[in-house]
């Protein structure tokens, strides 16, 4: 494995995600959907937050900490998760939506994850057979993971699969939970 992550690192170019950044408002959809794994006055975590959409999709009751790697507005928790920043909050629920993409070091951050609440709801565009890795650099995504990799992964740090959600464009919706919290 060390092997074909070396290969891709040197013989696939990968564009640096700060410079091609954009906010699809098709987006909105996904985090509708994603919205939906979350209660009522459960209070959120959303990493990766960009404009914040899904504070809109929350009820009054529900408490919300938007970060991402520079200020998107009052309230923003600053953290470049590459630079093995992550925000002193804990929440009931980790929000991540295409985010987990762009992390070079998923373990730690996984890790920072499953202490950061029992609950995550994820949408990650996974590795399918015959999928072109080379349009995953273009897109300056920086991992590669399998359902079966991201199950493992969570799984190692305390968050069990729970459930599948709907798949929007190219990516699956995943909750994950401390088996504790059922």
């Amino acid at each position: 494995m060390a092997r074909w992550k070396d290969f891709l690192k040197r013989f696939l170019p990968r564009k640096e995600w700060r410079k091609i950044e954009y906010f699809d408002e098709r987006w909105k959809n996904r985090i509708r959907g994603m919205s939906q794994y979350i209660g009522p006055k459960e209070s959120v975590l959303d990493l990766g937050c960009g404009p914040m959409w899904l504070k809109q999709c929350l009820g009054p009751d529900n408490s919300y900490h938007g970060c991402d790697y520079l200020d998107r507005g009052p309230g923003t928790l600053v953290c470049d998760f590459n630079a093995k920043q992550f925000p002193e909050v804990k929440a009931d629920v980790t929000f991540i939506s295409g985010c987990l993409e762009y992390v070079e070091d998923i373990e730690w951050f996984t890790a920072k994850v499953a202490a950061a609440a029992p609950r995550c709801i994820i949408a990650y565009c996974i590795v399918r057979a015959g999928d072109d890795l080379a349009k995953r650099r273009q897109n300056a995504w920086v991992n590669n993971l399998t359902e079966e990799e991201l199950m493992a992964l969570m799984g190692r740090h305390g968050l069990n699969f729970r459930e599948r959600g709907e798949r929007f464009m190219s990516s699956q919706i995943y909750v994950f939970e401390r088996s504790s919290t059922r």
